[in-house]
């Protein structure tokens, strides 16, 4: 491709990589594959990875905010499926929806869990007592549980966000569209929310991110 030698075609090459990479409504919906979240949950998984490195060498970067991006790209994307779902076949199925999650996310949770607990039966891990202590939270799936009432660190507590996040799987589907089919009800509840964390800025972060669990 040749390179551009003006400023005006430079600005014209930029248009057209604009134009071309642009997607219409009908071809966003018939999108199977987000590739740009890909990119975003990466440097939302390193900003977490910062969090626990020991030292505070990377403080700055803040990298608990890491995680209220992972929960913002899945309501981004449950939202978007459930929508496109909507449009599509006139009505959302809560049962499906519900069903899809648990067999992509439950199979592998739980052997995670199983397989920490390996860990901590053959010696590897001292925190034997602790698993025991938070287990009946981990296997009902209320991670986040242990977390916030109890005061010590215990093996598989990072598990944490996918308790909440569930928590999310059941609660927004049933209220966005089941509670409230009607676009009119779904503009009237997205006013009276969006200004919450304007309002009541520290309140949404001490739930979500507590300090025990970084």
């Amino acid at each position: 491709m040749r390179i551009p030698d003006t400023q005006g075609e430079r600005v014209r090459v930029a248009r057209r990589d604009v134009a071309m990479a642009a997607v219409t409504a009908d071809q966003f919906h018939d999108t199977k594959y987000f590739g740009f979240l890909d990119g975003m949950r990466a440097i939302a998984a390193l900003l977490v990875v910062t969090v626990h490195v020991r030292g505070d060498h990377f403080a700055w970067l803040q990298g608990q905010r890491g995680v209220g991006a992972f929960f913002m790209l899945s309501g981004f994307l449950i939202t978007t499926l459930a929508l496109r779902e909507e449009g599509r076949f006139g009505d959302f199925s809560y049962k499906a929806f519900f069903l899809r999650r648990v067999f992509r996310i439950l199979p592998l949770y739980y052997i995670a869990l199983f397989a920490t607990g390996f860990v901590v039966l053959i010696g590897l891990d001292d925190r034997s007592e602790a698993y025991l202590a938070a287990l009946p939270y981990n296997l009902f799936y209320f991670q986040e549980y242990p977390i916030f009432s109890m005061d010590k660190d215990f093996p598989f507590s990072v598990a944490w966000t996918l308790g909440i996040e569930e928590k999310f799987y059941v609660v927004w589907p049933l209220v966005g569209f089941l509670l409230m089919r009607r676009w009119g009800h779904r503009l009237a509840a997205a006013v009276v929310l969006m200004p919450a964390p304007l309002l009541a800025p520290d309140a949404i972060p001490g739930y979500v991110l507590p300090s025990s669990a970084i």
